[in-house]
C-alpha cells in the first residue's frame, strides 16, 4: 500500500578475508524514501554473515521496483581459484 514501510535485506555470505563494500546509504533508493538503514556482521568458523538492513516507505502508486544495488569487494588475503561470493537479495 501507499506508504507503508517496507524491509529490505541485503545479505552476503563468504569467507574471511573478503572486504565488502556496501554504496553510501542516500536519502532516497529509486522511488523509496529510505527511513532507517543499518549494518550488522558475524564471523563464525572463518565464515563472514553481512547484512544491509533497509527500512523503506514509499508514497508512489502502482507497482514500484527497488533498484539494483551494486557492491564492491576485495579481497584481502590469498584464497585457492575457486573462491565463491554468495549474494542473496
Amino acid at each position: 500500500m501507499v506508504g507503508d514501510k517496507i524491509n529490505y535485506v541485503i545479505a552476503v555470505k563468504t569467507k574471511s578475508g573478503i572486504e565488502v563494500e556496501f554504496p553510501a546509504v542516500k536519502e532516497k533508493l529509486g522511488d523509496f524514501f529510505v527511513k532507517d538503514h543499518r549494518d550488522s556482521q558475524n564471523e563464525i568458523f572463518g565464515r563472514k554473515n553481512i547484512e544491509r538492513r533497509y527500512s523503506l516507505q514509499s508514497f508512489t502508486p502502482g507497482k514500484v521496483v527497488v533498484p539494483k544495488v551494486i557492491l564492491k569487494y576485495k579481497i584481502k588475503q590469498a584464497f585457492p581459484a575457486k573462491q565463491k561470493l554468495s549474494l542473496s537479495r
